[in-house]
């Protein structure tokens, strides 16, 4: 078999997930930044004039590493769990995936 492993797909997915936090920490950064120098801050229903292509960075990083990790993931359910499981445990890690991230948005935005 040629090409990368199911688990070097989804650690690279893990490793740009990193990077996509990275990314996004600088963004906000900035953000701050040009919020402070506008004297925005604390005013939520103020636009901050900074340019919405300064998200597409982070947001293709994003992208790429969920393609490398779902596929990884969805390798492994097919190869390596018993039949049986392989279409619960798909499902289970869709809705896992998505309930988590809904449930951490949730909690950041109290």
């Amino acid at each position: 078999m040629t090409g990368i492993t199911m688990l070097q797909r989804i650690g690279t997915g893990i490793f740009l997930s990193i990077i996509e936090t990275v990314v996004a920490a600088l963004v906000e950064m900035k953000r701050l930044r040009t919020a402070k120098d506008y004297g925005l801050v604390d005013m939520p229903d103020v636009t901050i004039p900074m340019s919405v292509w300064r998200l597409i960075p982070q947001y293709t990083v994003d992208g790429v590493s969920h393609v490398f990790t779902m596929v990884g993931l969805q390798e492994f359910f097919y190869d390596q769990v018993p039949t049986e499981l392989s279409r619960s445990c798909s499902l289970l890690k869709y809705l896992w995936c998505g309930e988590l991230s809904e449930q951490f948005s949730d909690l950041c935005h109290r």
